[in-house]
C-alpha cells in the first residue's frame, strides 16, 4: 500500500498543463469551397460567353456593320422571344453576378482577432476562381456598356 499511496500523491501533485491555443483567439472562415464554386461559376457564365462568342462570330464572318450594331441586333432578337424579357436579363446579368459573388467568397478569408479587435482579409490564389472572376467581370462590363449605350438619347 505504501507504493500505491506514494504513486497517488505523485499523481495528485502533478500540475496539469494549460495548452496555449492560438486558434481560439482568431476566427478564420472560408466562406465557400473553391472547387465547387469554380465549377458552378463555369456553368453560370457559359451562356453569356456563348452569346458573346456568337456576336464575335457574326462580326468576323459577315464583315458588315460594327461591333455595337451586331451586339444590338443579337440582344434585340433575344428580347423578341416569348420570355426574353425575363430570361435575357437573367442570363446576361444575374448569372455572371452570382458567379462573381460565389467565386469571390470562395477565395477570400476573413480573420478576426478578438484581442485587438482587428479584421484581416486574405485572398487565396486559386487561379480557376480568379479566372472566373475576371470573365464574369468582363461579361458584366460588356453588357453594362451595351445597356448604357442603348439608353443614351441625344436631344
Amino acid at each position: 500500500m505504501n507504493q500505491t499511496e506514494d504513486f497517488e500523491k505523485k499523481l495528485l501533485g502533478i500540475i496539469k498543463p494549460e495548452p496555449k491555443v492560438e486558434h481560439s483567439r482568431f476566427l478564420k472562415l472560408p466562406i465557400l469551397n473553391a472547387q465547387k464554386s469554380a465549377s458552378l461559376g463555369v456553368w453560370l457564365i457559359a451562356a453569356p460567353l456563348f452569346i458573346l462568342a456568337c456576336i464575335c462570330m457574326k462580326i468576323l464572318f459577315t464583315h458588315q456593320g460594327s461591333v455595337w450594331i451586331s451586339f444590338f441586333e443579337t440582344l434585340a432578337k433575344l428580347d423578341d422571344s416569348g420570355w426574353g424579357w425575363f430570361y435575357g436579363p437573367m442570363i446576361i446579368l444575374v448569372f455572371p453576378v452570382i458567379a462573381f459573388v460565389l467565386n469571390l467568397l470562395s477565395i477570400i478569408r476573413f480573420q478576426y482577432n478578438r484581442e485587438q479587435k482587428d479584421l484581416m482579409v486574405t485572398v487565396r490564389l486559386k487561379w480557376g476562381n480568379i479566372i472566373i472572376l475576371l470573365l464574369s467581370t468582363l461579361i458584366l462590363a460588356a453588357f453594362m456598356s451595351y445597356i448604357f449605350t442603348e439608353n443614351i438619347h441625344t436631344n
